[in-house]
């Protein structure tokens, strides 16, 4: 994204190979904006005329991360791992974890619950309701190849 010629560079695989840009989030960390932060919003906003969402990566790492929500749209939220380790832990940490989910559903926002390994973890994050899950209780990572296999056994 902070590449020169990045907006035109998506706009035109876009085209090439008849991409529905809904189809496309691209992932925003926290840090890339703390550092870029006015070109970042110029990128997004321009990528967004086109029907591309954002994520908001490894929230709740940053220094700034409500004030990125006021001042940048996102469509997702990404709650980092860090929270879900500790979410069904009684205590200030599930509370923070719960007003995450809160916050983003007020925000209308999709949740991503990132490192989910326990059965306690994946229950918690359903009872309040979390859109998604990423982790290994459902998959260690893959390689492209492996991935693309089963896709195709999948899909095709």
């Amino acid at each position: 994204m902070l590449k020169r010629g990045f907006v035109e560079h998506v706009q035109q695989t876009l085209a090439r190979y008849n991409i529905d840009p809904s189809f496309i989030e691209f992932e925003v960390t926290e840090s890339s904006i703390i550092q870029y932060e006015e070109h970042v919003k110029k990128v997004m906003d321009e990528l967004k005329k086109f029907g591309v969402t954002f994520a908001l990566d490894d929230f709740g790492t940053g220094f700034s991360s409500l004030s990125h929500l006021k001042d940048f749209e996102f469509n997702t939220l990404k709650i980092d791992k860090t929270f879900i380790q500790h979410a069904t832990d009684k205590g200030k940490q599930q509370d923070i974890t719960k007003s995450i989910l809160y916050l983003a559903h007020a925000l209308n926002m999709k949740v991503i619950a990132e490192g989910v390994e326990t059965k306690e973890q994946l229950a918690f994050l359903q009872k309040h309701k979390c859109s998604f899950i990423q982790g290994y209780i459902v998959s260690q990572p893959d390689s492209h190849q492996k991935i693309a296999e089963y896709l195709k056994k999948r899909f095709l």
